[in-house]
């Protein structure tokens, strides 16, 4: 027969039951909120952002508005949250990229092909809606190409220099910079108007022209060798 619990036991039963609720809920909270997140992105980068209502998203999510308003303040709230949701993840991928790379190429390339992914996908209107009518969000992504990825293509600089795969003699600052301002151009409608260019077809003819520019001759030959096998768009 068991035992009826003390009143101690009791009040402790009842304690931990409780630190469990209040810790458990609000990480189901904010596992459902981030998936929430996620779907929006996709949305966003199929349709655009500013051709997309409160409704259109609740509609597309197969959600309610009264949902939306629970995790979002409004849309300008819901651009901002998408947007730094998407550089944050992006963040992560290339940190393990980095980590596990074999070399300075195979880092470039692993990363050429996370940013691929996600050009393929993105509606050519959505860093000039971000640009002219959410400055708060454009200023995450501006912030995360000026901060994080030009620290990332310093390092890997650096590193392929002293791995001997690229040039000895690069001025690392400069082409760096000479990096970020042709990806900047991806997105120039005068330049490369969206109806005779994808942005995925510019971003390889930049990541084939930044390799090939900054490679030494072994740097070349591992390309050839090896790389060619595997990503032969990039030769």
């Amino acid at each position: 027969m068991l035992n009826k619990p003390n009143g101690n036991d009791f009040s402790l039963k009842m304690f931990s039951a409780y630190s469990f609720s209040i810790t458990f809920v609000p990480v189901m909270e904010n596992e459902y909120k981030l998936e929430l997140t996620q779907k929006i992105a996709e949305v966003f980068m199929r349709l655009g952002i500013r051709s997309v209502n409160m409704d259109d998203l609740a509609r597309n999510l197969s959600v309610s508005k009264k949902t939306l308003y629970k995790y979002f303040k409004d849309k300008s709230d819901v651009v901002k949250q998408v947007t730094q949701t998407i550089f944050n993840t992006e963040e992560e991928l290339i940190a393990g990229v980095v980590e596990t790379s074999e070399n300075a190429i195979d880092e470039n390339i692993r990363i050429f092909e996370i940013a691929n992914r996600m050009l393929k996908d993105l509606h050519p209107s959505v860093l000039f809606d971000l640009q002219k009518y959410y400055p708060e969000s454009f200023q995450i992504f501006h912030d995360h190409k000026n901060k994080f990825i030009k620290s990332c293509v310093v390092a890997n600089l650096e590193r392929g220099i002293e791995e001997g795969l690229y040039r000895p003699n690069l001025n690392v600052k400069i082409i760096a910079g000479l990096y970020l301002t042709r990806i900047g151009i991806i997105w120039d409608e005068e330049l490369f108007p969206s109806g005779e260019f994808k942005h995925s077809e510019i971003h390889l003819e930049i990541i084939r022209y930044h390799i090939r520019g900054i490679a030494s001759p072994e740097g070349l030959e591992y390309l050839s060798k090896r790389i060619s096998q595997e990503f032969p768009n990039l030769l």
